[in-house]
């Protein structure tokens, strides 16, 4: 009998890692098991906070390497209380909320949603080095990076930013793209700034903040 409840006890172990709706589920604990933070989302799927993430190292918190994902942050924060990146005190490497990896333009991962919670303390909150997000949508989300004086939200091309609160960044998307609903110290495209930049943008029902 024994052998069979050691096997009952891994297989609870492993579903409590999924959701009712099949959705992979990311906490605190999660994350430390898994090796702490940066935490790395390598396949494309559906993936949601189950609680706050609380990152006390100076790095990135959340890595995608892989394109389709949906990470929902379910009402939760994720939140850097390392020294300020921004200290050119101690000068230290850029660290990011979300991030993917920088390879170069559009080398990222790609049609990637993060949604429905917050994003605050001593880090960007999402981005890359030198990087376009493509195809990336933000959705009902709140930003506020601690201490920083209007810093870049830079994603790329037919990106959508739906109800997404900023007021200590610029709004910065390639054209393509969409921007609507959005609180932030300004909204901009990269006409005129990158030559990578065709179509159109569209930006409505915005409002310009100033903290």
């Amino acid at each position: 009998m024994k052998p069979i409840l050691i096997i009952l006890s891994g297989l609870m172990i492993q579903a409590c890692a999924f959701g009712a709706d099949g959705q992979i589920l990311i906490n605190q604990a999660t994350v430390m098991a898994a090796g702490g933070f940066p935490y790395t989302i390598s396949q494309p799927g559906s993936y949601k906070l189950s609680g706050n993430l609380i990152d006390t190292a100076l790095g990135n918190g959340i890595v995608i390497t892989a394109s389709n994902v949906t990470l929902d942050l379910n009402g939760f924060a994720i939140v850097s209380t390392a020294n300020n990146i921004l200290d050119t005190s101690a000068p230290k490497p850029n660290a990011y909320a979300i991030t993917t990896p920088s390879n170069g333009p559009s080398n990222g991962a790609s049609v990637v949603t993060i949604r429905n919670g917050m994003i605050r303390g001593n880090w960007f909150p999402i981005g890359a080095d030198f990087q376009d997000l493509d195809s990336w949508t933000l959705e009902d989300l709140f930003l506020l990076p601690a201490g920083f004086n209007e810093t870049f939200l830079m994603l790329g091309s037919f990106c959508k930013v739906i109800n997404v609160t900023a007021p200590v960044q610029d709004i910065l998307v390639v054209c393509p793209s969409v921007v609507t609903g959005s609180a932030a110290h300004s909204v901009l495209s990269t006409d005129g700034i990158f030559t990578k930049s065709a179509g159109v943008c569209s930006f409505f029902n915005n409002a310009v903040v100033r903290p």
